[in-house]
């Protein structure tokens, strides 16, 4: 199976309610956001460094994510074809030929019972 199609049926699960939760925290973000810049106390070149160090950690903790999110398609595909090998092997097993001996006894046992 494809990543892609493992994502897209991670969000294809997502409600319309699910989405409009997400928009609307990240408006609340951003006017909080443009609120606390505007009445701040503090002098722009600190402000400016805060910033600038916080949007540091968002893309660290955005890296972080992304790498267990891809870890865990991963395991996901990874689990997923096992279990195909498990049934290919499964299947394979139960038509291997079976020795001529237990032929005659089936053929044996279907003349007895009728």
């Amino acid at each position: 199976m494809k990543y892609k199609n493992l994502v897209a049926d991670a969000f294809a699960q997502k409600s319309n309610r699910d989405i409009n939760v997400a928009i609307s925290l990240i408006a609340g973000i951003a006017v909080g956001a443009a609120l606390a810049v505007l009445f701040t106390p503090i002098s722009g070149k600190d402000l400016r460094k805060g910033i600038a160090e916080k949007a540091e950690e968002l893309g660290d903790e955005s890296l972080n994510f992304y790498a267990s999110w891809k870890e865990k398609v991963a395991d996901k595909n990874q689990e997923t074809e096992n279990e195909q090998d498990n049934e290919e092997q499964s299947l394979a097993q139960d038509t291997q030929k079976k020795p001529k001996s237990d032929i005659k006894e089936l053929i044996h046992q279907a003349h007895t019972n009728s």
